[in-house]
């Protein structure tokens, strides 16, 4: 009976080891290819081999927390400090976000910025006038 759950925690623990080494070289080759600065630390990065453009937070230079995935439009309207965001959910269906900037230099999400969904009337209406504007054609 021991040699059986001895043999069993073994085997455990072998599994758990190798799901540990290919969890970790899946990160490996997971590089980003694009990264354009907005303000602080909230940042538009592309990973290699994905056609999507995320809205991210970096709280350190190696963790980032998504804000926003897949989106096409990005406007930073630098007078009251907020972002605005067209999310990208399929070619008929998108979700409009507006970010508050609290603390762009904070080293957690949750005290930088304030996300909240908006309709598609207050998005077009509080981007009309911004100037700055990045622009991202799905492929």
């Amino acid at each position: 009976m021991e040699y059986k759950s001895a043999s069993m925690i073994v085997v455990v623990i072998i599994l758990t080891l190798l799901l540990f080494m290919v969890g970790c070289g899946y990160f490996e080759k997971d590089k980003t290819e694009y990264q354009k600065n907005i303000v602080g630390n909230i940042k538009i990065k592309k990973q290699e081999n994905s056609n999507v453009n995320n809205l991210v937070y970096a709280e350190t230079n190696e963790i980032y927390s998504v804000i926003i995935e897949d989106f096409k439009f990005v406007y930073y309207d630098t007078v009251k400090n907020q972002i605005f965001a067209d999310s990208y959910i399929n070619e008929t269906n998108r979700n409009y976000f507006q970010i508050n900037i609290l603390d762009e230099l904070s080293n957690t999400v949750s005290k930088a910025i304030q996300k909240e969904q908006i309709k598609e009337s207050d998005f077009i209406s509080k981007t009309k006038n911004i100037p700055t504007k990045w622009e991202f054609e799905k492929k």
